[in-house]
C-alpha cells in the first residue's frame, strides 16, 4: 500500500467506485488516513448523502460542512439538494432570489427532472474543492480522496460533464461544465481507482466498468484495489 500510495498522492483528486459492498469506503478512509500521516492536508468526500466516514472514522456527523475527524484529516459529505443550492446561489448571487425561483412547487419538479443535473453539481462540488486557496493562496486541500457512488451510479457521474457539454455548446453553463471535465479527464490531478472483492459478480462489475470508462469517459485510471483477499 506504502508504494502504490506515493504514486497515486501525485494526484490532488483520488476517486473511488465500485461496485457496492466491497469495501470502497473502508479503502477510501485507509487511503485518507494514511495521507493525513504522511503531512497531506487531506480531504475525504462522500458523494450521494453517503456518511460512512462517521463510523470508519468516528467523530459527530456532518451537515455539508467539513469535520475535522483527526489531524490533517477531514471528511464532507455532500448530497445533490445541497450542491445545487450553493451552485445556483453563486451564480444567481442571491439566496433569496435563488428561494423565490428555485424553492416554489412550480419550478422545483422542472429543476429536479433535468437528466445528470444532480450528479453534475455533485462533481462540480468536488471541482470547486479542488480550486479552493487557503488565505496567503496556497491549495486549501493536498489531497482529496471521492468515495464515489458504486459503479452504475458511479458511471454516470463520471460519464454526465461531457454528455452536458454535448447539450449545450455554448455559454456560462458550458463554460462551468468544461471546467468540471478538464478536471475529471486530467491525469497529472485526476485518477480514478476501482475496488472490488474476490468474487465473481463484483470482478465483472469491476471489469464492465474498466472498460467503459476507458471506451467512453477518459478519466484516467489508476489501480485494481482487491479488498477482502484471504
Amino acid at each position: 500500500m506504502m508504494q502504490v500510495s506515493h504514486e497515486m498522492f501525485r494526484r490532488r483528486v483520488i476517486i473511488l467506485s465500485g461496485k457496492g459492498g466491497v469495501g470502497k469506503s473502508t479503502v477510501a478512509a485507509a487511503l485518507a488516513s494514511l495521507a493525513a500521516r504522511e503531512g497531506k492536508r487531506t480531504l475525504v468526500v462522500e458523494l450521494a448523502g453517503q456518511t460512512a466516514m462517521t463510523t470508519l472514522l468516528g467523530g459527530a456527523p456532518g451537515n455539508y460542512e467539513e469535520v475535522e475527524r483527526r489531524p490533517n484529516l477531514f471528511t464532507l459529505s455532500v448530497t445533490p439538494e445541497q450542491s445545487m443550492q450553493e451552485y445556483l446561489i453563486r451564480e444567481l448571487h442571491s439566496k433569496r432570489l435563488y428561494q423565490l425561483l428555485f424553492k416554489n412547487h412550480y419550478v422545483a419538479p422542472f429543476i429536479a427532472a433535468v437528466p445528470g443535473l444532480e450528479d453534475l453539481v455533485s462533481i462540480g462540488k468536488v471541482m470547486d474543492l479542488e480550486r479552493a486557496v487557503d488565505r496567503r493562496g496556497h491549495p486549501r486541500w493536498d489531497l482529496i480522496v471521492v468515495d464515489a457512488p458504486a459503479t452504475g451510479q458511479g458511471l454516470n457521474l463520471l460519464r454526465v460533464p461531457r454528455a452536458m457539454m454535448e447539450m449545450t455548446r455554448m455559454g456560462p453553463f458550458y463554460q462551468n461544465t468544461k471546467l468540471i471535465y478538464d478536471l475529471l479527464i486530467d491525469p497529472t490531478r485526476t485518477l480514478l481507482n476501482l475496488v472490488t472483492i474476490p468474487e465473481e459478480m463484483p470482478v465483472n462489475e469491476t471489469i464492465e466498468m474498466h472498460r467503459m470508462v476507458r471506451r467512453d469517459i477518459g478519466v484516467p485510471q489508476g489501480y485494481l484495489i482487491i479488498n477482502n483477499c484471504r
